[in-house]
């Protein structure tokens, strides 16, 4: 809430990042540096094909459509989903929906999903009342990629259905699994050479937990056990490389927007880090360029308005916008407000990434493969804030079906169906108001600032984002309170109107109006008071600020 003494209006500092120059021309270079950062951003989006800051929506398609089923009381596929449902989604602000696990998979794959050490563990634990239909085994080991017409459809429907996306103003994303394919693909037998193969000096019988019986290696990422219901894809032949541009073509060819499986993995390094001694061996070397500058490029050239999501980890999110992909994954972000809400370290985190790199960032609090949001972060309260911080920053915004209502529960992938839940309230209450503000940060020419919180000891507790819409002549403040008690603190804006009248400030979630004096808030801050976990949200009519820089001298 603001505080509705105007005593507690104090002098404040700027909400600038202040940096240590001692001469003239420093200052210069602190100017030029400012400015092409915020033209680096705003470039970046203006030679894109797409709004900046894109509304995902993912929906694991065989439950979301077993739960449709459920719903309207009749089997439900790609042919005869209810178009009101996307409906929902769009007017909710969601410019793009990822329709997860839309490929065939293989049989060999089904019966693996069956086997009886994962149905007394992740199964047994997660959905104590699970039957054996059920049981519809991970959408990560694609046989081929055409729909998977056993549950889901055809390729007609989906096309069809990606036509009536796109006449409502929405966009599909499909996926892309470029690291490994289905055991039951015919080229492990007739072609083995596309996959890596067990080093030369080890005969048959193999491993069985690293290596089928003919020697194709399971896929895997070097730190954790194989997937042993895939088959390992080698990269260093470009017989493979010819054969997943194909299956990249195609999948672009009937999606808006392609999600890339564990995209860091056929990275050159990587392909070293875990497979290079006996690619060596086996007289493979490394190639001097990458998979994905050559293959998003292809794409790109035929289907430039097709956007590339990359879940990535281990550091190399940058290095794959470098290659191409125009978002990653930031599960950085996610791990720091994970932390046992350890302000300190967001902070940092948000003071240390370019903004350039932000925007091209994919910000999320759940996704099919991480916990539910609520069982995560402890609580709805602690859940909504995180999200409203990962909202709020340039780059787009990624949520997962089930989230909106705060669903708790995991929904294993290889299976259809969680375990029944009520609602949460507080949830529906905040994604209903929260997604239809954030849509106003996707609009072209959107400003964005991170400001300092001062003024008071509490201030670390709190984050303010702040977004200028230059089209709609009005300014967004998101401030939240991400701990346990209550934080309190001024936030300087530059953009209220340079005059001695009274501003209006209207709280988006309550809608109750506060009045304060333009100039003390230019030149004091907006003082700000919330409760632990609290989000709020100030619009108000705004101008372009005049550029001003405190350098702090040496």
């Amino acid at each position: 809430m603001l505080n509705h003494s105007r005593s507690d209006l104090w002098s404040g500092k700027s909400s600038r990042i202040i940096t240590s120059y001692s001469s003239p021309s420093s200052w210069m270079m602190v100017i030029v540096l400012v400015l092409l950062m915020i033209f680096n951003v705003m470039i970046s989006f203006t030679s894109a094909q797409y709004a900046p800051n894109p509304i995902l929506y993912e929906v694991s398609t065989r439950p979301w459509l077993y739960e449709l089923s459920q719903k309207y009381g009749y089997q439900i596929r790609l042919n005869n989903i209810p178009m009101k449902e996307f409906q929902a989604l769009k007017n909710q602000g969601v410019q793009y929906i990822w329709m997860m696990g839309m490929w065939t998979i293989g049989n060999y794959g089904r019966c693996r999903a069956t086997d009886l050490a994962m149905r007394a563990t992740d199964y047994a634990v997660n959905l104590p009342d699970y039957q054996m239909s059920d049981i519809i085994a991970s959408p990560y080991q694609v046989l081929e990629y055409t729909v998977n017409q056993q549950e889901i459809g055809t390729d007609n429907d989906l096309i069809n259905l990606r036509q009536q996306l796109n006449a409502m103003g929405l966009k599909l994303m499909l996926d892309f699994v470029p690291n490994h394919s289905a055991v039951d693909n015919p080229l492990v037998e007739t072609n083995s050479s596309m996959f890596i193969l067990a080093p030369p000096n080890l005969s048959p019988p193999y491993d069985a937990y690293s290596y089928l019986p003919n020697g194709v290696a399971y896929g895997k990422d070097g730190y954790f056990p194989a997937w042993t219901d895939t088959a390992q894809f080698n990269y260093w032949n470009q017989q493979t490389r010819n054969y997943q541009l194909g299956n990249l073509m195609k999948v672009a060819s009937m999606a808006d927007a392609i999600r890339c499986d564990m995209a860091m993995l056929p990275l050159n390094s990587q392909i070293t880090r875990i497979w290079g001694q006996q690619l060596n061996q086996r007289g493979y070397t490394q190639p001097s360029t990458e998979f994905w500058q050559w293959a998003i490029s292809t794409v790109k050239s035929k289907f430039p308005n097709t956007i590339l999501l990359a879940e990535v980890y281990w550091g190399l999110n940058g290095e794959l916008q470098q290659l191409g992909f125009d978002f990653t994954y930031d599960k950085d972000l996610y791990d720091a407000l994970t932390a046992n809400s350890n302000t300190a370290n967001i902070h940092t985190y948000f003071l240390n990434q370019p903004l350039s790199y932000l925007a091209h960032s994919a910000h999320f609090v759940e996704n099919h493969d991480q916990s539910r949001a609520v069982a995560n972060f402890g609580s709805v309260d602690r859940a909504n804030a995180a999200c409203a911080i990962s909202f709020s920053v340039p780059g787009m915004k990624f949520s997962y079906f089930g989230q909106w209502v705060g669903k708790k529960n995991p929904l294993v992938v290889q299976l259809r169906r969680s375990t029944t839940e009520p609602v949460q309230p507080d949830a529906i209450n905040f994604y209903t108001a929260f997604i239809p503000i954030v849509a106003n940060f996707t609009v072209p020419g959107s400003v964005f600032s991170y400001k300092t919180v001062g003024q008071s000891n509490i201030a670390y507790r709190v984050f303010a984002f702040h977004w200028r819409v230059p089209s709609t002549g009005y300014s967004y403040l998101v401030t939240v309170n991400y701990s346990a008690n209550q934080g309190n603190g001024a936030i300087i804006l530059d953009d209220v109107p340079n005059t001695n009248t009274d501003i209006i400030f209207v709280e988006l979630f309550s809608g109750t109006q506060y009045s304060r004096n333009a100039q003390q808030v230019r030149q004091s801050g907006l003082f700000v008071v919330l409760d632990s976990y609290q989000v709020q949200i100030f619009k108000y009519q705004s101008t372009t600020p005049s550029f001003k820089f405190n350098i702090k001298k040496h």
